[in-house]
């Protein structure tokens, strides 16, 4: 499931909680946010969103149901560029282009079949990072007026700030290293006139172990050095992506004699959401806190005239939480008093404000992290009713 918007995965909040410690001396900078791309198989951005590959097939997500495709039935696709968030970082290495000659069947994804219907795509490429980059900083506005709104506020949007800026500022470090890709296709020209195909070979690893793993590779190209460029996409099944490098061969067909590369840009996927690498587009470093700060940013620009109570994002307790605590306290309802920026501002055992009797699970619930509550799309600070056990659940 996906939210609106920047689209982020809904299942990120679970290695969000898991992978950022509660208490960590030092926040590790262990997520990324960047410019990510999604699939669509089919001649609008509506059409079913390809989610997996796995030997002749590929998997697509319509309407929240997975079904199956041959993948030499693959018509038409789209792709949509977006900003995503990921804990996983995949790493790209000893990445070679060359041209080569091959009989259109090599091309295991329909070759000529799948070319791109974008006619637009530059101009998108362009103009996309500006219109998410602005529904954040509408987001931004709107926690900061509603921090205005409170008695006593508290909430500070810099780290917030900063990741947006830092996006923007990132654009020259992913362009540096997309001219990496065209330096090593510089070869191609016109004098290639029986090259029909391009092969890209690289290591893929991760830092953990995933599974349902595939690569998208699109390539840009031209007929000659005056025409438009026109775009080709390939999509290969990988083994499980790992700590231990995998050597993956990839070849683009269906590719015109003589053509000219332009742009290639490789896409990483695995448990059904993309994985940021270290050639990402835009990639900006996040802290787990202010990851979960992005997220309560993106949650209210795609609820923008809803109102809503806060809802619990979902959070890991510490080691050992369940062997220090009754399970009668743990059971307990408590009321926590959300702020606008989704943190907990106070904790109490009644609506009358009685003090929790564990300091200890007092000090849990204060690390939790909501979605805040919404009054016609604007954040509000709200108390709600909870407890420790329906917010793991």
């Amino acid at each position: 499931m996906r939210r609106s918007g920047t689209r982020l995965p809904f299942l990120v909040l679970i290695p969000l909680a898991l992978v950022g410690p509660l208490w960590a001396a030092e926040p590790v900078k262990d997520h990324a946010l960047f410019m990510g791309a999604t699939l669509h198989v089919g001649d609008t951005l509506a059409s079913p969103e390809l989610v997996g590959a796995e030997g002749t097939r590929v998997a697509l997500l319509a309407d929240g149901k997975v079904s199956f495709l041959p993948r030499d039935a693959v018509g038409v696709v789209r792709i949509a560029h977006e900003l995503k968030l990921s804990s996983i970082t995949a790493q790209i290495d000893n990445l070679e282009t060359t041209a080569v000659k091959v009989a259109p069947t090599r091309d295991r994804f329909a070759g000529d079949r799948m070319q791109i219907l974008m006619d637009s795509m530059i101009a998108q490429n362009e103009d996309v990072m500006d219109f998410a980059t602005a529904r954040e900083e509408a987001a931004v506005a709107g926690v900061a007026a509603a921090e205005r709104s409170v008695s006593t506020p508290t909430f500070g949007l810099a780290d917030a700030q900063r990741a947006l800026e830092g996006a923007k500022a990132a654009y020259g470090k992913a362009a540096a290293a997309n001219q990496q890709l065209r330096g090593s296709a510089s070869s191609f020209t016109l004098g290639d006139l029986d090259k029909t195909a391009v092969e890209v070979v690289c290591d893929l690893s991760c830092p953990r172990e995933t599974r349902d793993a595939y690569a998208l590779l699109v390539t840009e190209y031209r007929i000659n050095s005056l025409d438009k460029p026109q775009y080709k996409v390939h999509v290969e099944p990988l083994r499980g992506l790992g700590p231990k490098p995998q050597r993956v061969t990839m070849t683009q067909g269906g590719l015109p004699p003589g053509f000219v590369i332009g742009r290639l840009d490789l896409h990483v996927y695995a448990n059904g959401q993309e994985l940021a690498s270290n050639l990402s587009a835009q990639r900006v470093d996040l802290t787990a806190d202010q990851a979960l700060q992005y997220l309560t940013l993106n949650y209210i620009a795609s609820h923008p005239k809803e109102t809503l109570p806060a809802v619990p994002q979902r959070i890991a307790l510490p080691v050992g939480f369940e062997d220090r605590v009754p399970a009668a306290l743990v059971a307990q309802s408590l009321y926590a008093t959300v702020g606008p920026d989704g943190a907990v501002k106070s904790v109490a055992a009644d609506t009358a404000g009685t003090a929790v009797s564990d300091a200890y699970v007092d000090a849990v619930v204060r690390k939790f992290r909501f979605n805040p509550a919404l009054k016609e799309g604007k954040p509000r600070a709200r108390a709600r009713r909870i407890s420790v056990d329906a917010a793991r659940e």
